[in-house]
Parts: structure tokens; C-alpha cells; sequence
């Protein structure tokens, strides 16, 4: 998933993770948001966990 790291060494942060959960709950694709959050590198922030509460509200 993390083709930043391999292609230009950018390690990947949490903003990252929360922009990403934000356009996977746009896409309706709360499943793959909540798989990402389990295997995140890092411990979910609150940034994280209000873009997984956004996806169920609009669920």
C-alpha cells in the first residue's frame, strides 16, 4: 500500500492514514478503513478515529 516509502522514502504519518480513511469513507468503503486502522504502523490518533466516526455517521 505504502508505494511512498518504497518509490520516495517517505515514511508514512498519520495525517497520511487520516487522509486516506477520509476518502475511503467517501467511498462508502468503511470496511477497508476499519482493516487499515488494525494494521496501521502507529496507534490511531484522534484525528484517525473522528475520520472513522465520520464514515459510520454518513454509514
Amino acid at each position: 500500500m505504502w508505494s511512498k516509502k518504497r518509490v520516495y522514502f517517505i515514511q508514512p504519518q498519520l495525517y497520511h492514514y487520516a487522509c486516506i480513511f477520509d476518502l475511503l469513507r467517501q467511498a462508502r468503503l468503511i470496511e477497508e478503513v476499519e482493516k487499515l486502522i488494525r494494521n496501521m504502523l502507529m496507534k490511531p490518533d484522534v484525528f484517525v478515529c473522528g475520520a472513522l466516526l465520520g464514515g459510520c455517521q454518513s454509514h
